[in-house]
């Protein structure tokens, strides 16, 4: 008889639990305590602790890269962590995104490539080739890209291996053709041939970008079909010619943001 009275007051602890972590959500410094504080804790804790990685936070290089390392140790030492993961923001970084690439997070939905706040140059060749690993993840459905380019080779280079699986691309501030000092110039980068099927977009956002961006969004290079976006959003502030992207995109009165 006790046995059987035991098993709604084991769910109505474990559901008391996620009230409770759902109350706390935004607040890392409690949900880590609770985490440690008991057991029934530790399951949901943890889900929404992992669920949204930033490996942005900081605006010193080593910090981020050595907060990169430390994350990859932690999903390395518990496995089960991996598959909390959803969301990663990383900077355009060529350490921290070979840490990324290592991480195994096979439920990685959505993934946000930024510059840094404190980088206000493009970005070389070392830095394109990590990040063209890390977009070629295959459990990436939604992407976000913010980063200053030197020439169209580099914006194609980018993307070129880029997952089939995405659905809902955001390139805000993508902007090319801002060319590096001479000492750290370095010769274009060539995409190889691409060999997976292009990406067949639903959604689509362009905020603040060069004319450049639209050109690659509607040749052959580029790895996305966007024939079939449902949601288009411009801003057109530094993006003056949206008829290339109209021409091709059909969302029946759905443009918005413009």
């Amino acid at each position: 008889m006790p046995e059987a009275n035991a098993l709604p007051s084991v769910f109505a602890i474990s559901e008391l639990c996620a009230h409770i972590v759902d109350f706390l959500r935004g607040s890392d410094k409690d949900l880590r305590a609770c985490a440690l504080i008991a057991p029934a804790f530790t399951f949901p804790a943890q889900a929404v602790l992992f669920r949204r990685i930033n490996l942005c936070t900081s605006s010193m290089k080593r910090q981020r890269e050595n907060a990169a390392a430390r994350l990859r140790k932690v999903l390395e030492s518990a496995p089960h962590l991996r598959g909390f993961v959803r969301r990663v923001k990383a900077p355009m970084d060529a350490i921290v995104l070979s840490h990324l690439a290592k991480m195994h997070v096979p439920n990685m939905a959505h993934l946000v490539l930024t510059n840094s706040l404190m980088d206000d140059h493009p970005v070389g060749l070392l830095v394109l080739t990590a990040a063209q690993a890390a977009l070629a993840l295959p459990s990436i459905q939604t992407l976000e890209v913010h980063v200053r380019l030197q020439s169209d080779a580099d914006l194609v280079f980018l993307f070129a291996r880029c997952a089939p699986s995405v659905r809902v691309l955001d390139i805000s501030e993508v902007r090319v053709g801002f060319p590096m000092p001479r000492a750290g110039r370095a010769p274009a980068p060539k995409a190889q041939p691409r060999t997976q099927p292009r990406a067949q977009l639903t959604g689509l956002l362009l905020r603040h970008c060069t004319q450049q961006v639209a050109q690659w969004l509607v040749s052959p290079q580029c790895p996305f079909d966007i024939s079939r976006v449902q949601h288009l959003e411009f801003h057109t502030v530094s993006f003056p010619n949206e008829a290339p992207i109209l021409a091709v995109v059909k969302v029946d009165g759905r443009l918005a943001g413009r």
